[in-house]
């Protein structure tokens, strides 16, 4: 039971020296880096809503735009108490 370190690290070495591994691992990494990248390349959606009208409009916006929206919109709820609705001041 003591050399059983040093067979799992064999049998790993092993394994990972497979050419197959090396791909399928390469080709894995590559789909969620490209997958991560092609989320923000792509159209979010923002969306607005107006009270007057009783109506919310979607609008769509590069990800990047729509999310340095919704940081925006976070930073000014910052400092205001959670029960006091923006629209109350």
């Amino acid at each position: 039971m003591k050399e059983f370190g040093t067979l799992y690290v064999f049998e790993l070495k092993k394994i990972l020296g497979q050419r197959l591994v090396l791909v399928s691992l390469l080709l894995g990494v590559a789909m969620i880096l490209g997958w991560n990248l092609l989320t923000f390349a792509s159209t979010g959606y923002y969306y607005v809503y107006d009270a007057q009208k009783n109506d919310v409009e979607r609008l769509p916006r590069p990800y990047g735009e729509v999310e340095a929206m919704r940081r925006d919109y976070m930073r000014g709820l910052s400092g205001q108490v959670l029960d006091d609705p923006p629209w109350s001041s």
